[in-house]
C-alpha cells in the first residue's frame, strides 16, 4: 500500500536494474496497491471546487454531463456513494449539470413505430401571455401508415387541469408522419401559448401522438415519466 505512487506502478524489482541475467530468469516486482480512502460527499459542490482534490488522492474521474436546471458544473450525484472505502486509482463517476442548453433525454418508444429521443426548451420561467418554444426530436422506427398529430399540453403540477394545448401534424403540418421513413430523424418545433391570466406557479409540459383511434401507446418509457401515454418533458414556472 502506497500513498505516493499510482496503483500499478512498480516500486521495486529483483534483480536490480542493469544486471545481466539468463533469458529464462524470474524477475520479481513490488507493485503499488494504492492507499485506502474514504470517499467524501461532493454532491452539491461545483466540479471545479472538488476535481483537483479528488485527483490529488489518486482517483480517476469519469465526468458525465446531463441536462439540469442546476447551475452548470454542479455535482448532482456520485458513484460510489459518499463514505465508501475505495483504493486510490479507482474510478469515481460524477454526474454534473450541463445546464439547460443540453437536450432533455427521453428515449420513449411509441408503438414500436417512433421514438421520441429528446426535447429542447430555451428557458423554464415565463410570464402569462408568453409562448413556450418546445422542439421535439423524433426518430422513425417503422413506417407510419397514417397521419398522427402531436399534442403538447400545459397542465397544472398535479395534472388535474389542462391550461392550454397545441395539436398539429409534425413540423407545423409540413412533415406528416405517413411520409416518414425508418431511420429518419425529424426535428419538430412547437409554440405553446400561455393564456393571459394564468396563475403563477409550477406547470408540467407533456407530449405525445394520436390519431382518430386514440393515443399512440408508449411501450418503453425510456428516461421519461409516462402517464396515460403522455410523456413528461419538463416543469416550467410562470412568474407573477
Amino acid at each position: 500500500e502506497s500513498a505516493d505512487a499510482r496503483p500499478g506502478a512498480i516500486l521495486e524489482q529483483t534483480p536490480n536494474p542493469g544486471i545481466r541475467v539468463p533469458i529464462t530468469s524470474t524477475v520479481s516486482v513490488i507493485i503499488a496497491r494504492g492507499q485506502t480512502l474514504t470517499l467524501p460527499d461532493v454532491v452539491g459542490y461545483d466540479l471545479d471546487v472538488v476535481q483537483e482534490g479528488l485527483e490529488s488522492e489518486g482517483l480517476l474521474l469519469n465526468i458525465e454531463e446531463v441536462w439540469s436546471t442546476e447551475p452548470e458544473g454542479r455535482v448532482l450525484s456520485q458513484e460510489p456513494a459518499p463514505e465508501s472505502e475505495i483504493q486510490s486509482g479507482s474510478t469515481v463517476t460524477l454526474t454534473v449539470s450541463g445546464g439547460v442548453n443540453l437536450p432533455i433525454p427521453l428515449g420513449v418508444n411509441l408503438g414500436n413505430r417512433v421514438v421520441l429521443e429528446e426535447a429542447r426548451l430555451l428557458k423554464f420561467t415565463y410570464q402569462a401571455g408568453e409562448n413556450i418554444p418546445v422542439t421535439l426530436r423524433w426518430r422513425c422506427v417503422e413506417p407510419l401508415d397514417r397521419s398522427y398529430k402531436v399534442f403538447v399540453h400545459l397542465l397544472t403540477a398535479d395534472m388535474g387541469t389542462l391550461i392550454t394545448q397545441q395539436d398539429i401534424e409534425p413540423v407545423n403540418g409540413l412533415k406528416p408522419t405517413q411520409t416518414w421513413q425508418p431511420g429518419e430523424v425529424v426535428n419538430d418545433p412547437h409554440q405553446l401559448a400561455i393564456p393571459e391570466g394564468t396563475p403563477p406557479g409550477s406547470y408540467q409540459i407533456r407530449v405525445g401522438m394520436y390519431d382518430a383511434a386514440g393515443r399512440l401507446p408508449v411501450v418503453e418509457a425510456g428516461e421519461a415519466d409516462v402517464v396515460d401515454n403522455t410523456i413528461f418533458v419538463a416543469e416550467i414556472v410562470i412568474n407573477p
